[in-house]
């Protein structure tokens, strides 16, 4: 942390946010060009390792987007143990979506 002023965690909710609008513009793109989607070029656009790493990116975004909200909430609206509780229930559900986002990114689902 850059100390008390949350100035650490307010640039990379930023940064996260840019990362997120770009895996967007990418999709939207995608969409507007292959009107209807098929499912071979769904299949080939998430096949090219340029498009796994963008979605794993993403899901890192999202992850670390989501936590640092969820932490700002907590610590704003809840005192003690309330707070140990849902910033460990976030923690470990966070942490199951990286899980099952890398599987996904990396191709071992489907």
């Amino acid at each position: 942390m850059v100390g008390a002023t949350g100035l650490r965690d307010w640039v990379l909710q930023r940064i996260t946010a840019v990362v997120l609008a770009v895996y967007v513009l990418v999709l939207a793109g995608f969409f507007a060009t292959h009107s209807p989607v098929r499912f071979d070029a769904w299949r080939g656009l998430f096949a090219a390792p340029a498009m796994r790493v963008l979605t794993l990116t993403a899901v890192i975004a999202v992850l670390f987007h989501a936590w640092i909200g969820l932490w700002v909430v907590s610590t704003d609206y809840l005192k003690g143990t309330a707070r140990i509780l849902v910033q460990a229930l976030v923690l470990v559900l966070l942490t199951g979506c990286f899980v099952w986002g890398l599987r996904i990114a990396l191709g071992a689902v489907g």
